[in-house]
């Protein structure tokens, strides 16, 4: 420590002595009005005045300004480059939801969609022929052989040019039944596929990744979303799965051989089952959950 600092030592304890004790509170705050003083100048460019009223910044400050500007400066152009690409690669989600009842939604390319109770569709507003399932839905392509139509359910896809297709996603499969047209299924996990024809259905299980045939069932199983039930002499047995598979509701009838050949509207559950009633003599009723 040189004299003149020396010096100066002495005379900041000696001007805070007092009877006898060094006064620290204030000595403390002093430093610290000076420190706060000596960083605003630093920040806002402010001349400090020496005891001779003397411009005492220094060329350090100067160039600690200088810092700060071009710092800031590449701050906003970060900010200002990051907003342009955020909103320029942005593009908007859609996402549609059907609640406790189905849902049909025409698609900006001429297609429709119909849903299941509690099921939905996402697609990007760009690209509205590919999209993502949950649950199930009925579709009803429109042709365009330069735009494929796909649907991705998380556990597998459904490509096609155009066609009317069902698929039904639940906890134990994931099926697809085609009934106009023709479509690949495939497996997101096996990456193999099917080709599906005109009354065609197939399968994807837990157990079996791979997709397989299966036989294709009531050709009713799309009633729900054609809002047309179509009975040719069947079986009571029958009109009660489809019934049950039309409404989501679990319907109950006694034994019987007779049968029935009717066609009906789904938009009137109690008038059909009144008609069948009247015709063929058997009450059909719903099974009450509890």
């Amino acid at each position: 420590m040189n004299k003149k600092t020396e010096d100066k030592s002495l005379d900041f304890v000696a001007k805070f002595y007092r009877h006898g004790r060094l006064n620290t509170n204030e000595a403390i705050r002093r430093v610290s009005a000076s420190y706060e003083k000596a960083t605003h100048s630093i920040l806002t460019g402010d001349t400090l005045k020496t005891e001779h009223g003397k411009d005492s910044r220094s060329p350090y400050i100067k160039l600690q300004r200088s810092r700060i500007y071009a710092v800031a400066a590449s701050l906003l152009l970060l900010i200002v480059a990051g907003a342009w690409l955020y909103l320029g690669n942005r593009s908007d989600n859609v996402t549609i939801l059907a609640d406790d009842s189905t849902r049909t939604v025409m698609m900006p390319d001429g297609s429709c969609i119909t849903l299941r109770p509690h099921s939905k569709i996402s697609y990007d507003a760009d690209n509205p022929r590919t999209l993502h399932l949950k649950g199930g839905a009925y579709f009803e392509v429109a042709h365009d052989e330069s735009r494929p139509f796909t649907v991705d359910n998380g556990i597998s896809m459904v490509r096609v040019l155009g066609t009317r297709f069902q698929i039904v996603q639940n906890d134990r499969y994931v099926s697809v039944y085609v009934s106009h047209g023709r479509v690949s299924f495939s497996s997101n996990a096996a990456h193999d596929s099917i080709i599906l024809s005109r009354n065609q259905k197939a399968e994807i299980t837990p157990d079996n990744s791979s997709p397989r045939m299966i036989p294709a069932g009531s050709a009713n199983q799309t009633a729900w979303a054609t809002g047309t039930l179509v009975f040719r002499n069947a079986a009571i047995e029958e009109v009660v799965a489809d019934l049950s598979s039309c409404f989501n509701k679990q319907f109950y009838a006694p034994k019987t051989e007779k049968r029935l050949t009717a066609e009906f509207k789904t938009d009137n559950l109690q008038e059909i089952l009144n008609i069948i009633k009247e015709t063929t003599g058997v009450t059909i009723t719903e099974k009450k959950q509890y």
